[in-house]
């Protein structure tokens, strides 16, 4: 029942939102990129919700396995996306495992919030990387903000889209992880993908 309520309610306020793409070149030479012509994106977790009414599906991602993960699976599932259940803090070998899995059987794009699910805000975790490794997928960051939103007061300030706006959505530069992720280059790793994301952010709240 819930999920149902948000799926309806979130796909209402699409419909009556606009678009703007920025930098689209990014995610078509992502594309380009993998052999199997699909990638992993990278977002914050306060601009989930208008990332997921934004990409392109079906595709591949996890949520956690609390109350509200379940929650969350079942609204994705509606969306057109298989979610991997897991986090850092329970079930997160598993799930990196069944999500590597599916991605690589289906060739299917994958999202993470890479800072989530309970944060640091903004800090991205070392299991995208490791995504990307396995699969063979370019990571693409991307991010996506209406100039019509609610920020609610949570520990990433999640945001709503709100209805008559315009949803400005916008991609990095695509780049593969080709080694594997040691102690030694997860910073370095990490660093990239954090400036990468916070880039677009700045670049997007200046035109709100």
């Amino acid at each position: 029942m819930i999920a149902n309520l948000i799926f309806f309610l979130v796909s209402f306020f699409k419909i009556l939102s606009r678009k703007k793409y920025h930098n689209l070149e990014n995610r078509e030479k992502a594309k380009q990129m993998s052999p199997h012509g699909n990638y992993i994106m990278a977002v914050w977790h306060n601009n989930l919700v208008s990332c997921i009414l934004n990409a392109e599906t079906p595709m591949v991602s996890m949520t956690s396995r609390s109350k509200d993960g379940t929650i969350a699976a079942d609204t994705a599932k509606k969306f057109n996306i298989y979610s991997a259940r897991g986090s850092s803090s329970r079930g997160g070998k598993e799930a990196l495992l069944d999500m590597v899995k599916h991605i690589n059987e289906t060739h299917y794009n994958a999202g993470l919030t890479v800072d989530g699910p309970r944060g640091p805000v903004h800090e991205p975790k070392p299991g995208i990387f490791k995504v990307a490794q396995l699969t063979g997928c370019p990571i693409l960051p991307y991010c996506v903000i209406s100039t019509r939103r609610k920020e609610f007061r949570s520990w990433d300030k999640l945001r709503l889209p709100l209805p008559f706006g315009t949803m400005h959505i916008i991609y990095g530069e695509p780049y593969f992880i080709k080694d594997e992720v040691t102690k030694e280059s997860l910073d370095g790793h990490i660093k990239k993908l954090r400036d990468g994301l916070m880039s677009l952010e700045s670049q997007l709240t200046k035109l709100m």
